[in-house]
């Protein structure tokens, strides 16, 4: 195993960072979805960690606005339901109760 390793074979944090690019491609992946994915199909967890240390600040509040601006131009309606959705998505739940706050207060 060692030497599978030493010839880049074995390269837990490049599959890790793989996955996370790949799935970062398509809309819907936030940080608490991929980490959650990523537990679910074993990956390691130090490499997980490196990885997701490395996720752009903010990613996750642009996800959320992202949704959230889908949602009102397609006429708002349950508020309930935006959040499910957002939580679906991986958008952390500090970062949904923010904008359910700004989403309030320009009401």
């Amino acid at each position: 195993m060692a030497r599978f390793t030493e010839l880049g074979y074995l390269d837990e944090v490049g599959a890790v960072r793989a996955f996370v690019a790949e799935k970062r491609r398509r809309p819907g992946w936030g940080m608490s979805r991929l980490r959650a994915e990523l537990d679910r199909r074993g990956a390691d967890s130090e490499a997980t960690q490196v990885v997701l240390a490395e996720y752009p600040e903010g990613a996750d509040e642009d996800l959320a606005r992202l949704e959230f601006d889908r949602w009102r131009s397609r006429g708002g309606g349950d508020v309930d339901r935006l959040t499910r959705r957002l939580a679906r998505k991986g958008i952390p739940s500090r970062v949904i109760v923010r904008l359910l706050n700004e989403v309030r207060r320009s009401e």
